[in-house]
Protein backbone atom coordinates (compact mmCIF):
# COMPACT_ATOMS: atom_id res chain seq x y z
CA UNK A 1 0.00 0.00 0.00
CA UNK A 2 1.41 3.79 -1.06
CA UNK A 3 1.73 6.16 1.84
CA UNK A 4 1.66 9.40 0.58
CA UNK A 5 3.44 12.21 3.27
CA UNK A 6 3.52 15.79 2.78
CA UNK A 7 6.96 17.02 4.06
CA UNK A 8 6.63 20.52 6.49
CA UNK A 9 9.22 20.38 8.37
CA UNK A 10 12.96 20.59 7.45
CA UNK A 11 14.20 18.64 10.50
CA UNK A 12 11.91 15.72 10.12
CA UNK A 13 14.03 12.97 10.94
CA UNK A 14 12.04 10.67 9.40
CA UNK A 15 13.49 11.52 5.92
CA UNK A 16 16.85 11.46 7.66
CA UNK A 17 18.34 9.17 5.30
CA UNK A 18 18.21 11.29 2.85
CA UNK A 19 19.53 15.11 3.76
CA UNK A 20 21.80 14.13 6.99
CA UNK A 21 23.28 11.04 6.50
CA UNK A 22 26.21 10.12 4.78
CA UNK A 23 26.76 8.41 2.28
CA UNK A 24 29.11 5.62 4.65
CA UNK A 25 26.61 5.64 7.75
CA UNK A 26 23.65 4.94 4.93
CA UNK A 27 26.30 1.78 3.76
CA UNK A 28 26.91 0.65 7.84
CA UNK A 29 23.25 1.20 8.21
CA UNK A 30 22.50 -2.77 9.44
CA UNK A 31 25.48 -3.95 10.08
CA UNK A 32 26.46 -6.89 9.79
CA UNK A 33 23.51 -7.22 7.66
CA UNK A 34 23.51 -4.67 3.93
CA UNK A 35 22.60 -1.31 4.43
CA UNK A 36 20.91 1.15 2.06
CA UNK A 37 21.48 3.23 -0.78
CA UNK A 38 20.05 6.09 -2.36
CA UNK A 39 18.92 5.65 -6.43
CA UNK A 40 17.87 9.59 -8.21
CA UNK A 41 15.95 9.70 -11.36
CA UNK A 42 13.63 7.44 -12.20
CA UNK A 43 15.90 6.13 -14.80
CA UNK A 44 18.24 4.98 -11.74
CA UNK A 45 15.25 3.79 -10.02
CA UNK A 46 13.82 1.66 -12.87
CA UNK A 47 16.99 -0.22 -13.49
CA UNK A 48 17.82 -0.93 -9.73
CA UNK A 49 14.33 -2.24 -9.51
CA UNK A 50 14.95 -4.74 -12.92
CA UNK A 51 18.01 -5.66 -11.42
CA UNK A 52 15.84 -6.75 -7.79
CA UNK A 53 16.68 -4.22 -5.47
CA UNK A 54 14.05 -2.97 -3.29
CA UNK A 55 12.46 -0.10 -2.34
CA UNK A 56 12.16 1.35 1.29
CA UNK A 57 10.69 5.10 0.85
CA UNK A 58 10.85 7.46 -1.90
CA UNK A 59 11.34 11.16 -1.93
CA UNK A 60 9.60 13.38 -4.49
CA UNK A 61 8.58 16.71 -5.50
CA UNK A 62 4.57 17.81 -5.34
CA UNK A 63 4.59 18.83 -8.77
CA UNK A 64 5.57 15.07 -9.69
CA UNK A 65 3.33 12.92 -7.84
CA UNK A 66 1.35 12.77 -10.96
CA UNK A 67 4.28 12.08 -13.81
CA UNK A 68 5.78 9.64 -11.54
CA UNK A 69 2.32 7.66 -10.88
CA UNK A 70 3.55 4.74 -13.15
CA UNK A 71 7.15 4.53 -11.14
CA UNK A 72 5.71 4.98 -7.81
CA UNK A 73 3.34 2.02 -8.67
CA UNK A 74 6.27 -0.08 -9.61
CA UNK A 75 7.88 0.51 -6.37
CA UNK A 76 5.47 -0.14 -4.13
CA UNK A 77 4.87 -3.77 -6.09
CA UNK A 78 8.67 -4.03 -5.48
CA UNK A 79 8.12 -2.62 -1.79
CA UNK A 80 10.62 -4.30 0.36
CA UNK A 81 9.05 -7.81 1.79
CA UNK A 82 8.14 -8.94 5.40
CA UNK A 83 10.91 -11.64 4.41
CA UNK A 84 13.52 -9.74 3.64
CA UNK A 85 12.43 -6.86 6.59
CA UNK A 86 13.01 -9.91 8.98
CA UNK A 87 15.85 -10.58 7.78
CA UNK A 88 17.77 -7.51 8.24
CA UNK A 89 19.15 -6.74 11.71
CA UNK A 90 17.67 -3.77 12.57
CA UNK A 91 18.73 -1.97 15.63
CA UNK A 92 16.19 0.43 17.21
CA UNK A 93 17.68 3.53 16.21
CA UNK A 94 17.37 2.56 12.13
CA UNK A 95 13.80 1.01 12.50
CA UNK A 96 12.20 4.21 11.97
CA UNK A 97 13.22 4.24 8.04
CA UNK A 98 11.51 0.82 7.35
CA UNK A 99 7.88 0.42 7.79
CA UNK A 100 4.29 -1.88 6.79
CA UNK A 101 3.50 0.76 3.77
CA UNK A 102 5.98 2.41 0.79
CA UNK A 103 6.19 5.97 2.23
CA UNK A 104 6.10 8.82 -0.81
CA UNK A 105 7.42 11.92 0.72
CA UNK A 106 7.24 14.73 -1.38
CA UNK A 107 6.98 19.08 -0.51
CA UNK A 108 7.47 21.77 -2.97
CA UNK A 109 10.41 22.77 -5.01
CA UNK A 110 11.86 25.11 -2.77
CA UNK A 111 11.47 23.30 0.46
CA UNK A 112 13.10 20.47 -0.22
CA UNK A 113 15.86 22.49 -1.77
CA UNK A 114 16.31 23.61 1.23
CA UNK A 115 15.81 20.48 2.80
CA UNK A 116 18.52 18.71 1.45
CA UNK A 117 21.18 21.60 0.53
CA UNK A 118 20.70 21.13 -3.16
CA UNK A 119 17.94 21.06 -5.75
CA UNK A 120 16.41 17.15 -5.91
CA UNK A 121 17.84 15.31 -9.41
CA UNK A 122 15.12 14.57 -11.89
CA UNK A 123 12.75 15.32 -9.10
CA UNK A 124 12.93 12.09 -7.37
CA UNK A 125 14.98 10.05 -4.87
CA UNK A 126 14.47 5.98 -3.99
CA UNK A 127 15.40 4.88 -0.65
CA UNK A 128 16.54 1.01 -1.40
CA UNK A 129 18.25 -1.82 0.31
CA UNK A 130 21.33 -3.04 -0.62
CA UNK A 131 22.15 -6.80 -1.21
CA UNK A 132 24.32 -9.24 0.02
CA UNK A 133 27.39 -9.27 -2.36
CA UNK A 134 28.34 -11.79 -4.44
CA UNK A 135 32.22 -13.35 -4.17
CA UNK A 136 34.60 -13.46 -6.60
CA UNK A 137 33.91 -16.97 -7.48
CA UNK A 138 30.53 -16.41 -8.26
CA UNK A 139 31.06 -12.57 -10.55
CA UNK A 140 34.14 -14.60 -12.84
CA UNK A 141 32.16 -17.55 -12.97
CA UNK A 142 31.31 -16.41 -16.99
CA UNK A 143 33.25 -13.25 -17.56
CA UNK A 144 36.00 -13.22 -20.59
CA UNK A 145 37.01 -9.39 -20.36
CA UNK A 146 37.38 -7.74 -16.95
CA UNK A 147 37.76 -4.32 -15.31
CA UNK A 148 39.90 -4.04 -12.10
CA UNK A 149 40.01 -0.89 -10.48
CA UNK A 150 42.76 -0.32 -8.24
CA UNK A 151 41.94 2.48 -5.79
CA UNK A 152 39.54 4.62 -7.88
CA UNK A 153 38.70 6.88 -5.17
CA UNK A 154 36.51 9.60 -7.12
CA UNK A 155 32.47 8.23 -7.34
CA UNK A 156 31.71 10.03 -10.48
CA UNK A 157 34.92 8.43 -12.16
CA UNK A 158 33.89 4.62 -10.62
CA UNK A 159 30.11 5.16 -12.34
CA UNK A 160 31.45 6.51 -15.40
CA UNK A 161 33.78 2.81 -15.73
CA UNK A 162 31.03 1.21 -15.13
CA UNK A 163 28.62 2.78 -17.56
CA UNK A 164 31.60 2.29 -20.24
CA UNK A 165 32.09 -1.13 -19.12
CA UNK A 166 28.32 -2.13 -19.32
CA UNK A 167 27.96 -0.19 -22.84
CA UNK A 168 31.53 -1.79 -24.74
CA UNK A 169 31.42 -5.43 -23.36
CA UNK A 170 33.08 -5.84 -20.33
CA UNK A 171 31.95 -8.61 -18.33
CA UNK A 172 32.52 -7.84 -15.00
CA UNK A 173 33.94 -5.49 -12.41
CA UNK A 174 36.07 -5.88 -9.34
CA UNK A 175 37.12 -3.23 -7.27
CA UNK A 176 40.19 -3.75 -4.65
CA UNK A 177 41.77 -1.44 -1.95
CA UNK A 178 40.12 2.49 -1.62
CA UNK A 179 37.89 2.48 -4.44
CA UNK A 180 34.31 4.22 -3.78
CA UNK A 181 31.05 2.54 -3.49
CA UNK A 182 29.50 1.92 -6.88
CA UNK A 183 26.08 2.21 -5.30
CA UNK A 184 26.84 6.44 -3.97
CA UNK A 185 24.77 8.75 -5.30
CA UNK A 186 28.06 10.24 -7.40
CA UNK A 187 28.58 7.02 -8.64
CA UNK A 188 24.79 5.60 -9.50
CA UNK A 189 24.69 9.20 -11.55
CA UNK A 190 27.64 9.08 -13.21
CA UNK A 191 26.87 5.11 -14.48
CA UNK A 192 23.40 6.04 -15.38
CA UNK A 193 22.24 3.09 -13.29
CA UNK A 194 24.33 0.92 -15.38
CA UNK A 195 26.00 -0.28 -12.02
CA UNK A 196 22.89 -2.85 -12.27
CA UNK A 197 24.13 -4.03 -15.36
CA UNK A 198 26.93 -5.70 -14.57
CA UNK A 199 28.64 -8.28 -11.79
CA UNK A 200 30.30 -6.55 -9.50
CA UNK A 201 32.55 -6.95 -6.12
CA UNK A 202 35.21 -6.37 -3.80
CA UNK A 203 37.60 -7.76 -3.66
CA UNK A 204 40.83 -7.83 -0.55
CA UNK A 205 43.39 -10.08 -2.49
CA UNK A 206 43.82 -9.61 -6.80
CA UNK A 207 45.63 -13.08 -6.64
CA UNK A 208 42.11 -14.50 -6.11
CA UNK A 209 41.66 -12.59 -9.60
CA UNK A 210 44.55 -13.28 -11.10
CA UNK A 211 44.26 -17.52 -10.48
CA UNK A 212 41.46 -17.72 -11.88
CA UNK A 213 43.68 -17.67 -15.68
CA UNK A 214 43.03 -13.94 -16.79
CA UNK A 215 45.93 -12.02 -18.25
CA UNK A 216 46.24 -8.95 -16.09
CA UNK A 217 47.65 -5.77 -17.80
CA UNK A 218 48.62 -2.76 -16.04
CA UNK A 219 47.35 0.36 -17.62
CA UNK A 220 50.33 2.83 -16.60
CA UNK A 221 52.79 5.28 -18.10
CA UNK A 222 55.88 3.22 -18.54
CA UNK A 223 58.01 3.35 -21.83
CA UNK A 224 58.31 -0.60 -21.34
CA UNK A 225 54.81 -0.91 -22.57
CA UNK A 226 52.58 -2.40 -25.21
CA UNK A 227 50.43 -0.54 -27.01
CA UNK A 228 46.69 -0.96 -26.25
CA UNK A 229 45.77 -2.58 -29.74
CA UNK A 230 49.04 -4.96 -29.54
CA UNK A 231 47.70 -6.11 -25.78
CA UNK A 232 44.06 -6.56 -27.69
CA UNK A 233 45.87 -8.98 -30.14
CA UNK A 234 47.19 -11.00 -27.53
CA UNK A 235 45.13 -14.31 -28.16
CA UNK A 236 43.85 -15.42 -24.72
CA UNK A 237 40.63 -15.92 -23.58
CA UNK A 238 40.47 -14.21 -20.17
CA UNK A 239 42.00 -10.36 -20.15
CA UNK A 240 41.74 -8.12 -17.31
CA UNK A 241 42.32 -4.84 -17.61
CA UNK A 242 43.91 -2.81 -14.64
CA UNK A 243 43.03 0.82 -13.56
CA UNK A 244 45.01 3.05 -10.83
CA UNK A 245 44.36 5.68 -8.34
CA UNK A 246 43.53 9.16 -10.31
CA UNK A 247 46.56 10.70 -7.93
CA UNK A 248 48.78 7.77 -8.18
CA UNK A 249 48.37 5.38 -10.86
CA UNK A 250 48.78 1.77 -10.06
CA UNK A 251 50.99 0.68 -7.24
CA UNK A 252 54.49 -0.62 -8.08
CA UNK A 253 53.59 -3.89 -6.36
CA UNK A 254 50.23 -4.27 -8.38
CA UNK A 255 52.10 -3.75 -11.40
CA UNK A 256 54.47 -6.14 -10.91
CA UNK A 257 52.05 -8.93 -10.71
CA UNK A 258 50.82 -8.17 -14.05
CA UNK A 259 51.63 -9.90 -17.70
CA UNK A 260 52.06 -6.98 -19.40
CA UNK A 261 51.92 -3.18 -18.73
CA UNK A 262 50.16 -0.79 -21.49
CA UNK A 263 50.15 2.69 -22.23
CA UNK A 264 47.65 4.62 -24.20
CA UNK A 265 49.81 7.27 -26.55
CA UNK A 266 49.23 10.77 -26.07
CA UNK A 267 50.64 14.26 -27.67
CA UNK A 268 53.77 15.27 -26.20
CA UNK A 269 53.58 17.47 -23.29
CA UNK A 270 50.00 15.52 -22.08
CA UNK A 271 51.09 12.75 -19.70
CA UNK A 272 47.90 11.35 -18.77
CA UNK A 273 43.99 11.12 -19.39
CA UNK A 274 41.52 10.99 -16.48
CA UNK A 275 40.93 7.39 -15.73
CA UNK A 276 37.37 7.24 -16.51
CA UNK A 277 38.40 8.51 -20.30
CA UNK A 278 41.44 5.84 -20.51
CA UNK A 279 39.02 3.10 -19.19
CA UNK A 280 36.34 3.78 -22.27
CA UNK A 281 39.15 4.24 -25.01
CA UNK A 282 40.41 0.37 -23.58
CA UNK A 283 36.99 -1.06 -23.11
CA UNK A 284 36.34 -0.07 -27.07
CA UNK A 285 39.46 -0.93 -28.73
CA UNK A 286 38.90 -4.88 -26.26
CA UNK A 287 35.94 -5.06 -27.61
CA UNK A 288 37.02 -4.80 -31.06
Amino acid sequence: MIEKIEITDVNNPIISIYNSRAETALYRMNEPKPGIFIAETELVIRRALNAGYSPISMLTLKESLDNLSDLINDCDRAFISDDLLNSINIVNSNSSIYSDNLKVYYSDYEYLKEMLGFPLTRGVACAMQRKVLPNVDEVLKDAKNIAVLCDVENPTNVGTIFRSAAALNIDAVILYGSCSDPLYRRSLRGSMGCTFSIPWTFCKDLYAVKDKGYLFAAFALRDDSLTLSEFADIKTDKKAILLGNEGYGLSDEIISMCDNVVKIPMREGIDSLNVAVASGIAFYELSK
